[in-house]
């Protein structure tokens, strides 16, 4: 008879197989049972099978018979596609950018990376939500709300700050251009001050701009309709409209 699988016959004319120790396994007719290879283990006795280390657990070492849980802030199991710049624009319901099983067993613990959180050992890293970034490798429980006055276009990066004549407000993935006709001094606020008359703002703008002197500037959402002033009338400028020249008084250069 063949010697079973899980067992040993390693004479032969073997009187009983004898069953392979945990750690080991062997397929049928096995003279020696074999340690189950690094990434797999077995805790019992006559395994015709090693099983494959289960997620949050390693096993490092040929002939693996209790599974090594991974300390806190790590995790295995799993397969991310963590490059140093996410694919823009970002949109965490993206399947690629979700953790994925892995087919073999781990052999070490992963660190976890800049734009998850690593709640448990025990659970697949969680991608952090629009709007927030982790990049602190000792605190790898929390995703920190984009700060007011900077950007968060990817989880896994610093927040940029926001340019001049844009603002962002808590939690914002990106920074807001300034709209025409206003001014956002200040980029951490939402504020936008309309712009007088006199000046006007293209937009993208932390301050309006003052009309020139021997100009009218009717608009204060668009510098395209500015324009000189006509013979016989003139600016001291800050004016949507030139002031005709009084009576007596000629007006060449203004």
């Amino acid at each position: 008879f063949l010697c079973p699988a899980g067992t040993e016959c390693p004479i032969d004319g073997t009187p009983e197989p004898v069953a392979c120790k945990p750690g080991r396994y062997s397929g049928e007719g096995a003279t020696v049972c074999i340690p189950c290879p690094r990434g797999n283990y077995t805790r019992t006795y006559g395994s015709p099978t090693c099983q494959m280390c289960p997620p949050g657990y390693i096993c490092a070492n040929p002939g693996t018979i209790n599974p090594v849980i991974c300390p806190l802030g790590t995790y295995s199991g799993y397969s991310i596609d963590n490059t140093t710049d996410f694919i823009l624009p970002y949109n965490a319901s993206q399947a690629f950018r979700q953790p994925m099983p892995k087919v073999v067993g781990s052999t070490q613990c992963v660190a976890c990376p800049f734009g998850y959180t690593c709640v448990s050992p025990l659970d697949p890293p969680a991608l952090c939500p629009l709007g927030s970034y982790r990049t602190v490798p000792e605190d790898w429980n929390t995703c920190y709300p984009c700060p007011p006055g900077a950007s968060c276009i990817s989880p896994n990066l610093e927040p940029d700050p926001c340019l001049e004549g844009t603002y962002s407000l808590s939690s914002y993935p990106k920074c807001i251009e300034c709209a025409a006709g206003y001014a956002c001094p200040e980029t951490f606020s939402s504020t936008q001050i309309r712009c007088g008359s006199g000046y006007y703002s293209d937009g993208s703008k932390s301050y309006c701009i003052e009309c020139m002197r021997g100009w009218e500037c009717p608009s204060i959402f668009n510098s395209t309709y500015n324009r000189e002033c006509q013979p016989g009338y003139y600016s001291d400028g800050r004016q949507a409209v030139c002031t005709r020249c009084l009576p007596g008084f000629e007006c060449t250069d203004v």
